[in-house]
């Protein structure tokens, strides 16, 4: 089989609060996220993001529809201040022609917030990445509160 990289324009990015598999080799995504930006609660009293708020779980999904061939997979988080707050390896990935859609999944639980701004998730294929950003925001105090 020959190795075509996928293009980075097709491939899809799902950001939700969990995955679980299911029969058949499929895949369910729980609490899908509407868009980049994420937004948590505002922080309780005594709270700072220095101590230690996370939430439940943070899941990633990267869809490969394009390309084909086998891949050393790995997947990549960095925070909002450049390090690296995940690493993880996934070993070989097969992706068995251009039709064939290929998953690259991670699930943080929980999900430790390293500060609020743009965190930028990486599926990565033989050195290759494939980024995408997202932005964690605190929910602002509404003007009507007492």
């Amino acid at each position: 089989m020959e190795k075509t990289y996928p293009s980075d324009e097709r491939v899809q990015f799902i950001l939700c609060e969990d995955v679980r598999q299911e029969m058949g080799n499929r895949y369910s995504a729980l609490g899908i996220y509407g868009g980049d930006v994420l937004i948590v609660e505002k922080l309780g009293e005594g709270q700072s993001l220095d101590t230690g708020v996370s939430l439940a779980s943070l899941a990633t999904i990267f869809t490969f529809v394009d390309g084909q061939g086998q891949f050393d997979g790995s997947f990549e988080l960095v925070a909002p201040d450049g390090t690296v707050q995940m690493r993880e390896t996934f070993g070989q990935l097969t992706k068995p022609s251009m039709t064939h859609r290929m998953n690259v999944i991670s699930v943080l639980k929980p999900f430790a917030l390293h500060g609020l701004g743009m965190y930028k998730a990486a599926a990565i294929l033989d050195g290759k990445r494939y980024e995408r950003e997202f932005k964690i925001n605190v929910r602002a105090e509404s003007a009507t509160a007492n």
